[in-house]
């Protein structure tokens, strides 16, 4: 009677921790198996040294109880002396190594019912461990890239060489990888990472236009916001609000900036206007309504996300939310000179900028602008007295007052009251913004329109004359018209500009109403 063809025996688990962290470090001991295995690299010092140990089993195998050993002989290696095809870049090998203990530990998984409850339970454990470890000096060399040797530049090799693995949507970086890495170093240097990785992520987005890859960088952004912990520190970081900026410099300086900056205005991006409405004047104007409201639809789109980002900012946590708010005023209180009738632009931040924040403020009020408004009496009608207010409106004109008249009223004591709520700031804010940027712009946008109107009333006889406007001149002077008109004449804007505007006319009303009721109640 033939017998049964006898199981090899199972591996202990020495046996399986040796091939599997070999594995995942591409490391051996063995240099029979370095022969064999050509991806991986011996560890010949640190197996001397094993064999001069005592306690050691011989020949040395690898086991956890000496896992940060042989990462750390590992990642000491000069990049000559490692095997070929072996990343050099210290932060690329341990994120490989990430990878797979990921496909290690979904393998298990998926074979779970060939091995005990316990047998499983204590693999994963092993994979966890390693991965936690890998994750650490991953880390670790991005806050030291010094710290063991790498091929390439020092400079080069911190934070910020994370950004062009992020804006790559083919790197293998996953979201998975971000959240063990926030997660290790919430409290133990995170922010160390993110500064460098941040400015790296804002000196990108600082170099495009609306004509040039002006997506990448805020989509990054809005990939690393989705982790919360990094997300609520943003605001502690160097260069999220500095102090002693002046406004042309906040949008290029500061963490959003460069985020908040792009723009559809034609003095932001000179090359603009001819790149969407070339030859504006010489043909008929319906050929350009589908490029108006295709520019107009890009930077709608874009403003969406740069809501979506405000609101993850300020719901995330107070701080958060106050510093937002905070950095908002800043920006706002930095452009007086923006209300002026003449002003230096070099002074004062650009349109798209002014204009891209007034739209997330505007999306900010949406909740209290409802038709009843049902939350008007929320606003409170002391907030520029408040010592809490974000606002200072000493330099400004002052309607029906005079100068001593109104620093007596601003200077009583008010009673002891709450903080000024969300509502609040919002409204004020928005109400600053319309002033510095609407009435600003479509100020410009008037005036330029006359001139255009007028030019063409003359166009014929200028053309008789040397030296006068030639066709593409007013193609020039046309396609600029056509690039405001996009930037400017939003519908979906206009219409909760109004709304704004109405709900700012009713509250005017409720102030001069005795009760202070109005609109629920008629004023009487």
């Amino acid at each position: 009677m033939a017998t049964q063809a006898s199981k090899p025996p199972a591996r202990s688990l020495a046996e399986w921790q040796n091939e599997v962290i070999s594995r995942i470090l591409q490391v051996t001991l063995s240099e029979e198996k370095a022969q064999r295995r050509p991806e991986y690299t011996l560890l010949a010092a640190l197996q001397a040294e094993l064999q001069e140990e005592p306690d050691m089993p011989k020949p040395p195998t690898i086991q956890l109880a000496i896992l940060d050993r042989v990462l750390v002989a590992r990642l000491s290696m000069p990049p000559e002396e490692l095997a070929p095809g072996t990343p050099t870049i210290l932060f690329d090998y341990l994120l490989a190594c990430w990878h797979r203990c990921a496909e290690i530990a979904t393998g298990l998984r998926q074979r779970a019912k060939t091995f005990t409850p316990d047998v499983l339970e204590e693999r994963l454990k092993v994979v966890a461990q390693v991965r936690e470890l890998v994750v650490s000096y991953a880390g670790i060399i991005l806050q030291m890239p010094d710290m063991f040797p790498q091929s390439g530049s020092v400079d080069n090799l911190g934070p910020g060489m994370l950004v062009p693995r992020l804006i790559d949507e083919d790197s293998s970086l996953p979201d998975e990888f971000l959240a063990d890495l926030v997660k290790r170093f919430e409290s133990d240097g995170l922010e160390e990472i993110l500064y460098p990785l941040f400015v790296g992520l804002a000196a990108k987005a600082r170099e495009q236009t609306i004509l040039t890859d002006y997506s990448s960088p805020l989509r990054v952004f809005m990939r690393l916001a989705e982790h919360k912990t990094l997300l609520g520190m943003l605001h502690r970081l160097p260069n999220w609000n500095p102090a002693g900026m002046p406004a042309r410099t906040i949008e290029l300086a500061t963490l959003l900036g460069p985020f908040f900056r792009l723009s559809a205005f034609p003095t932001d991006v000179a090359e603009l206007a001819n790149a969407y409405f070339k030859n504006a004047y010489s043909q008929p104007t319906g050929d350009f309504v589908g490029r108006i409201n295709s520019l107009r639809g890009v930077i709608q789109n874009y403003r969406y996300t740069l809501v979506e980002l405000t609101n993850d900012l300020v719901r995330v946590n107070v701080d958060s939310r106050q510093a937002t708010l905070r950095y908002m005023a800043r920006v706002a209180e930095s452009n007086h000179k923006r209300a002026r009738m003449h002003v230096d632009p070099r002074t004062v931040s650009t349109d798209g900028f002014m204009a891209n924040l007034l739209f997330v403020l505007m999306a900010l009020c949406e909740p209290f602008m409802d038709v009843k408004y049902s939350k008007i009496d929320r606003i409170d009608r002391d907030y520029y007295r408040h010592p809490s207010s974000l606002l200072n409106i000493d330099e400004e004109t002052k309607i029906n007052a005079s100068k001593e008249e109104t620093d007596a009223f601003f200077g009583e004591t008010l009673p002891a009251r709450n903080e000024p709520n969300f509502i609040s700031h919002c409204f004020y804010l928005t109400a600053a913004f319309t002033h510095y940027t609407l009435h600003r712009c479509f100020s410009v946008y008037e005036k330029f329109a006359r001139t255009i109107t007028d030019m063409y009333q003359r166009v014929e006889q200028l053309k008789e004359r040397a030296n006068m406007a030639s066709d593409a001149e007013l193609d020039q002077i046309t396609a600029h018209k056509f690039t405001l008109d996009a930037a400017l004449m939003d519908p979906s804007a206009i219409q909760r500009q109004l709304r704004f505007a109405s709900l700012m006319m009713t509250w005017l009303l409720r102030l001069v109403d005795p009760r202070h009721a109005y609109p629920h109640d008629a004023i009487t």
